[in-house]
């Protein structure tokens, strides 16, 4: 009896093992990932770009005026057929005068780097220095010291 004992044991001992082996985990509708956290970067596939360096402030010189430069430009200059322009300071901008064959007319200038601007009939204008060529008039042709508003049809010069 005693193989009967040993045998019994043995087979039981076995089936214990291989149920303890096939043991099912519980079904969820969730899954879960197991893969442990990795701590290294994924491989780059590009190089990366270096870092953009910000620009260096520049001035906006076309929004600051030259104050020295239209500090001179102060003052009446004479165009053709009886025209003129006039430039006076003023608290934040410049007064114009503008007289053509219909009259004097005036308006507000704002300094903005080399130039002058104003609004006219709905247009930004520009006063802009020259020369009697530049004017494109050729009464004013060969002047040196000269302002500009339209080509060939304003100018206006001191000399």
């Amino acid at each position: 009896m005693k193989n009967t004992v040993n045998s019994t044991a043995v087979i039981l001992l076995a089936l214990t093992l291989a149920a303890c082996s096939r043991s099912e985990s519980p079904v969820t509708t969730d899954p879960v990932d197991t893969t442990p956290p990795t701590t290294e970067p994924a491989p780059a596939t590009e190089q990366a770009a270096e870092p953009v360096k910000p620009a260096d402030p520049k001035p906006d010189t076309d929004n600051t005026p030259d104050n020295a430069t239209l500090a001179k430009w102060m003052g009446k200059w004479i165009g053709v057929e009886a025209t003129y322009l006039t430039i006076k300071p003023a608290d934040e901008f410049y007064g114009i005068e503008l007289a053509d064959l219909d009259g004097p007319k005036m308006y507000k200038g704002t300094g903005r780097g080399d130039h002058i601007s104003f609004e006219r009939n709905g247009k930004t204008e520009t006063i802009r220095a020259t020369d009697g060529d530049g004017t494109g008039m050729k009464w004013l042709a060969g002047k040196k010291d000269c302002l500009v508003i339209t080509k060939e049809s304003e100018g206006y010069c001191r000399d």
